[in-house]
This record gives C-alpha cells, sequence and structure tokens, in this order.
C-alpha cells in the first residue's frame, strides 16, 4: 500500500480537487396501503474467470401475503413526552389511528398518485436520477453473473488518487489545527428522540429533531456504526451511529447546492452532530473549498477512514482525524462556502471535514459501469471487504461487489498495479435497492416503496433472495450490521418521515415473506 503515490503534477492534482467537489414530533395519520410489486426473477449465469456457463432458471422469489397486523411494530419504552404527544395527536384525528406513523399536518394525506411506486422510485430527484431509477417498471429477466476478479483484465475496479496532504494541512492551519473526533463527541449539540416507526420488522426507533425531521434540503441516505469502525464496537468509549446525507437545491436559490454531511449520533445520550463535507483545493496559489456533490448513498466507517459512495464515480474517503473546527472568531458568512482572507466560510457549521482522496471508478471495455450507490463493510470474512452495490429499477443492472481490505492499513487492497478489483461481482440483486449487509454468510437488503408504502428487507443470495414486505418503515436507506447486538441498523429519508431505526436480524429467520 502506498500512502502519498508521488508522480503527478501540480496542475494535474488540482484539477483531480476540483472533481471530487463536483460530482417535529411525530404525529398518525391513517395511509393507504396497496399491493406491492413481485420479486424479481433470475436467470443465472455463471462467470468464472475466463470461462462461461449458462443455467437458465426461471425460479421466482418466494413470496407470500402478508396481513397489516403488527405493521407497527413492538418497541422498548419511549420518552414520556411522547406518550403525551401521540395522544394529543389522537385526540386531533378523533381517534383515528393509522398503520404508519407520520409527521403530517392534521387532516393531511398522502397526494394523488403517491400510495405507491408511480413517479420518481423512493421520491428521488431529477439532479440524481443516475443514481436512483427513475420508474418501477414492470419485472423483466436478469442475468445472475458471477465475476471472479481476474487479474489478467481490467474489469470493474478502483484506483486510489494522489491524497490531499497539502491542502489539508493549509486549511487546518488556517483553523487552529485539527480538532479530531474527541472535540466533536464533546460538542454534540442536537438531540434524538425515541419514537415508534412503521415496519414489521422494527424493533428500536429514533427520529431527528423537528428541524432536521422536516428539512427539506437535507437527506439522509447512508449508515454506518462503531461496530464497523472498531473491534470493540465503540469508539472513544462510545456506541456511535454515522448518517450521510446529501443537499438538495431549493427553490429560488439555484447553484446553492450545498454538497454532503456527515452525522455523528451517540446511542447512548442520543445527542448528535452535522458535519460539513468538504473539497480543498489550491487554485491559482490560494486555498478554496466547494462542497462534495455526491448522492452519499452509502458510508462505511472503517478504523480512522470514512468512506463515502458516489455513484459513477466510486469511493470518497474521509479521515476522522482531519475533523477541523471553525471557531467563531474565524468565522465568515453562513450563507456560503469560501475562504475570504483569514476567515472561513462554512454554511454555519461549526465542523467540517476534508476529502482526503478517491477510489475512482474505472470500467474495462465492453463492460457497464458499477454504480457505487451504497456500502456495508463485512467483517466476517478475513480480510474484512467492502460491499458495495447498485441501485437500480428491473431494466437496470443491479450488481453486488465485494473488495478487500489490506488488514494492515485498511485501505483497499491493491495489486502490483496499484489497482484494487473486487473478489466477486454478482448481478443478482433485488430492484430499488438502497442498501445491502452481510451478517453469517447471508445478505440482507433495503428496498423501497416510495414515499407512502413501507419497504422490504430482501434476504438470501443473489439472484435467490425471500422478500420480507412492509418489514421497514417507508422510504428506507442503506442498512449495517452490529454483530455483538444482531442489529440490522438503517435510516429513512423523507421529510417528516425520517427515523432511525434497529431490526433484529434473527426476526427474519422466523417470519414469511
Amino acid at each position: 500500500m502506498r500512502v502519498g503515490r508521488s508522480g503527478r503534477s501540480l496542475s494535474q492534482r488540482r484539477q483531480e480537487g476540483r472533481q471530487l467537489g463536483q460530482e417535529g414530533s411525530v404525529g398518525l395519520e391513517p395511509v393507504d396501503l396497496v399491493e406491492l410489486v413481485g420479486a424479481q426473477p433470475a436467470h443465472p449465469v455463471v462467470l468464472g474467470g475466463r470461462g462461461l456457463a449458462v443455467d437458465q432458471r426461471g425460479q421466482r422469489d418466494a413470496e407470500e401475503v402478508v396481513s397489516t397486523d403488527g405493521l407497527l411494530a413492538r418497541q422498548p419504552a419511549v420518552d414520556p413526552y411522547l406518550h403525551a404527544e401521540l395522544l394529543l395527536d389522537l385526540a386531533d384525528q378523533g381517534g383515528r389511528v393509522g398503520l404508519a406513523a407520520l409527521d403530517l399536518a392534521a387532516g393531511e394525506l398522502p397526494p394523488a398518485g403517491h400510495a405507491g411506486g408511480g413517479g420518481t422510485a423512493r421520491g428521488q430527484h431529477p439532479a440524481t436520477a443516475h443514481d436512483r431509477g427513475a420508474h418501477d417498471d414492470p419485472a423483466l429477466p436478469h442475468l445472475y453473473i458471477v465475476a471472479v476478479a481476474d487479474s489478467a483484465g481490467p474489469g470493474v475496479h478502483l484506483v486510489r488518487t494522489e491524497e490531499n496532504v497539502d491542502e489539508i494541512e493549509a486549511l487546518a492551519a488556517l483553523l487552529g489545527g485539527r480538532a479530531g473526533l474527541p472535540v466533536l463527541l464533546n460538542d454534540l449539540d442536537r438531540r434524538a428522540r425515541r419514537t415508534l416507526a412503521p415496519g414489521r420488522a422494527v424493533h428500536r426507533a429514533l427520529t431527528w429533531d423537528a428541524a432536521d425531521r422536516r428539512d427539506q434540503r437535507w437527506w439522509p441516505q447512508g449508515i454506518s456504526t462503531s461496530a464497523d469502525a472498531s473491534d470493540t464496537e465503540d469508539v472513544e468509549g462510545r456506541r456511535m451511529l454515522v448518517v450521510s446525507w446529501y443537499a438538495k437545491d431549493l427553490p429560488g436559490e439555484p447553484g446553492a447546492h450545498q454538497g454532503s454531511r456527515l452525522t455523528f449520533l451517540d446511542l447512548a445520550s442520543r445527542r448528535y452532530r452535522h458535519v460539513l463535507l468538504v473539497v480543498p483545493a489550491v487554485v491559482d496559489g490560494r486555498l478554496v473549498l466547494e462542497p462534495l456533490r455526491v448522492h452519499a448513498g452509502g458510508v462505511v466507517w472503517c478504523g480512522p477512514y470514512l468512506h463515502i459512495a458516489a455513484t459513477a464515480r466510486g469511493v470518497i474517503t474521509c479521515r476522522v482525524d482531519d475533523l477541523l473546527r471553525v471557531p467563531d472568531d474565524g468565522a465568515g458568512d453562513a450563507g456560503r462556502l469560501g475562504i475570504d482572507e483569514d476567515r472561513v466560510s462554512s454554511y454555519g457549521y461549526r465542523y467540517v471535514l476534508p476529502v482526503r482522496f478517491a477510489y475512482r471508478a474505472v470500467t474495462g471495455d465492453g463492460l457497464e459501469r458499477l454504480r457505487y450507490s451504497f456500502l456495508s463493510l463485512d467483517r466476517g470474512v478475513t480480510p474484512p471487504e467492502l460491499v458495495v452495490g447498485e441501485y437500480g429499477n428491473s431494466a437496470q443492472t443491479r450488481r453486488l461487489a465485494r473488495f478487500p481490505l489490506d488488514p494492515e492499513t485498511l485501505f483497499l487492497a491493491e495489486g502490483e498495479d496499484g489497482v484494487s478489483r473486487p473478489v466477486v461481482v454478482d448481478d443478482g440483486g433485488a430492484v430499488r435497492t438502497q442498501g445491502a449487509a452481510i451478517a453469517h454468510g447471508r445478505w440482507y437488503l433495503t428496498a423501497s416503496t416510495g414515499a407512502w408504502v413501507p419497504g422490504s428487507v430482501y434476504v438470501g443470495q443473489p439472484g435467490s433472495f425471500r422478500r420480507h414486505r412492509w418489514a421497514t418503515p417507508m422510504g428506507p436507506e442503506d442498512v449495517a450490521w452490529w454483530p455483538s447486538t444482531d442489529l440490522l441498523w438503517s435510516v429513512t429519508e423523507h421529510p417528516r418521515r425520517r427515523w432511525v431505526y434497529a431490526m433484529k436480524r434473527s426476526w427474519f429467520d422466523t417470519h414469511g415473506g
């Protein structure tokens, strides 16, 4: 592994830096639930090395019709204040209770045409249509491909870029040095609440503060845990979650894209804080800051590194030790991002985390570019593997890949040519998959059914999944497994229906689809 490879000119490094930057209370309302689309058939084609074998199987995933009983899962005791709020909400609604816990104005119902999977899948936005499929198309057969990495051919691979060492050092010097994670964890300024969430498999749920639940700009996407980050499953003595968000331009603010951010959440205190992701670069001899404009559909916290999914561009990596604090006397305009002499403007964020390097996605001739839509970490194999996957509708590829890590450096393992190749690429994922985690050798995929219907979890192996309908709240995103507690943690994205929730993995062993 080479931590800081040389050989690129200053102008090339500047160009890489510029490219990196481009890319309330919970109430109850009735919700109409519709029949969910069936699972997709899989026709396997096994590709090993350079050989090709074809086995045409038309077997469908096992599915069963589920009742609505137990959709709102039994969960641990919640704050007494929440009980009072729920009673008030019920009184306002005349005692009517629906199947889903939504944060809606009194009398508000889902808009016409939004009961199921019509329109953009999972409520995605045109600016990111390449990352999330645009339509819930009818089921189409697809190929199930197992491609064992072959060093003789390029295939799908990642190439690590030069590290932004000089740029990060200059930014740290401007801000008075690095703060690091301990300082951040002692300065968590918001608090999540225990709450209820819809979903047959939901065991425990939290919700953000009122502003974050309703925010139309920021959309939660990826999730990882301190169990990914450390063998002891804690960081600085705390059990933590980290969630990635991407920003959407608001009406009347063209060009004001704030990029992406991370949220560090302490599970014991439920306190959390947002950290803005930034790309430092030197342009014409001046240090500049740009937002990290990626969908951030997945995040993995592995040792000192945070890997963020960047769709067609690959994976963006930050180092936790690079966390920087913007002091009051050095803060600039809260409405912009940039550097003016000795002042740093960071959209009002107290903490920023600069991008250290990227794993640039490369695809060989004749292959469709892999979309790095979501990420997770599999610690059940040696060495551990970075799990990546594609969001796709029934007409798109839905590949799942695994990249081995170097156990010494925790970088992706590289060949002698400096290239990181996956050990396996499976084209057997489920339609509208938002996240994938591996536990005890089995895959667990979260899949969205739009903004108004609870989501699904697919369990099994690529090409042979069993679908568990209505297992999650509406709008599920990425998923991560916590080994010691055997919980699957996930997050939902839609405003007024935003939860951070856990599911018992064993629940899927004892319940049908």
